[in-house]
């Protein structure tokens, strides 16, 4: 053999061995991006999509399907340690408890009172969330809290769906460990108060993934809606027509309080908003959830008459008074200076 030929396997294992890896390795070996063999759930962008339908073909430009959420049915009767989270105050620890898929209740376990009553009727949405793992310090937590909370309430006052997301993730204390608060499972309820019509929420924190299963189960069947479903206007329409019937009915209630009464000229008596003849807090609270329901239910603003003199006043005290009436009719020009309430 030649010394050429000698030479040739020589020269060959030397560029192998210090050859580039893109080079000499085959294509199928080539590094393939972690997007490629895992697309996540949105999919991949253009460019991604063509470099990895280059590298392993058109198939895996598929989006990755989502995992199969995990269901635990309820057993009843229902009882789990739980907390309430209430904006700007530590959380109160209380039992969850149902009885049935109708009706939630959340108790203080020293007292045995309820703190807290759903009804699955009354519920308008349901979110949850998992931060199992992720933890916050006592200090941090008191901190940021009450800002991070206020917002969300400012949200779900207007039912947007960040309201539950936003309470969901805020940095609030969970179940204590030394001065380390872990925040587990939590689900953000947002009900319809009969009696106001008003929107409200409930922020419930459970200990445990097969706890806040349970109680998603509860909430789906008892509901009828999915997590972050919520119900139609339809739905909340005849809940919140009787809520303002309610509420023009305690109006009026607190409205009698502040009248100022004319004893000598009866249809002269004027509601004072003054404050001199009583406290008008309650009043003007009950005013704006009056004009809020009707502006939900598309009908005009409330208004109260504070004319110190009224016709339909004057009309109503005339027809209660047959002998007077008749007066007024005979005596055209003394009624209408009687009725005059700038002279009193």
């Amino acid at each position: 053999m030649s010394k050429s030929a000698r030479l040739i396997p020589l020269a060959i294992v030397t560029f192998l061995a210090t050859c580039p890896a893109l080079i000499c390795r085959p294509a199928s070996a080539q590094s393939i991006p972690f997007y490629c063999s895992k697309p996540p759930s949105r999919g991949l962008r253009p460019e991604q999509k063509v470099e990895c339908e280059k590298l392993v073909g058109a198939k895996t430009s598929r989006p990755a399907e989502s995992p199969k959420q995990e269901i635990v049915k309820a057993t009843y009767p229902v009882k789990l340690p739980s907390a309430l989270i209430i904006e700007g105050k530590p959380p109160i620890q209380l039992l969850f408890e149902a009885a049935n898929d109708t009706q939630m209740t959340l108790v203080d376990p020293k007292s045995k009172k309820n703190v807290l009553l759903l009804q699955s009727k009354d519920i308008v949405q349901w979110v949850q969330g998992d931060f199992s793992g992720r933890k916050f310090q006592g200090g941090s937590a008191a901190l940021v809290t009450a800002s991070y909370v206020g917002l969300a309430a400012v949200t779900a006052a207007t039912g947007g769906l960040g309201a539950p997301l936003f309470l969901l993730a805020a940095p609030f204390m969970g179940m204590a460990s030394s001065n380390q608060y872990i925040a587990d499972h939590r689900v953000v309820v947002r009900f319809i108060n009969q009696d106001t019509g008003e929107i409200e929420y409930a922020t419930i924190q459970l200990f445990g993934k097969k706890e806040s299963l349970i109680v998603a189960d509860i909430l789906t069947n008892g509901t009828g809606l999915k997590a972050s479903k919520k119900r139609d206007e339809d739905y909340l329409r005849p809940i919140r027509q009787s809520a303002l019937e309610k509420q023009e009915n305690r109006l009026g209630s607190e409205a009698s309080k502040l009248m100022s009464v004319n004893n000598k000229k009866p249809w002269c008596s004027k509601l004072d908003l003054t404050g001199k003849a009583g406290d008008v807090t309650a009043y003007k609270s009950i005013l704006d959830s009056v004009n809020r329901l009707r502006k939900q239910l598309s009908l005009p603003e409330y208004s109260q008459n504070l004319s110190a003199s009224s016709d339909s006043k004057w009309v109503a005290y005339l027809a209660e008074k047959p002998d007077m009436n008749m007066w007024a009719q005979s005596n055209k020009q003394a009624a209408s200076k009687l009725k005059d309430c700038s002279k009193t």
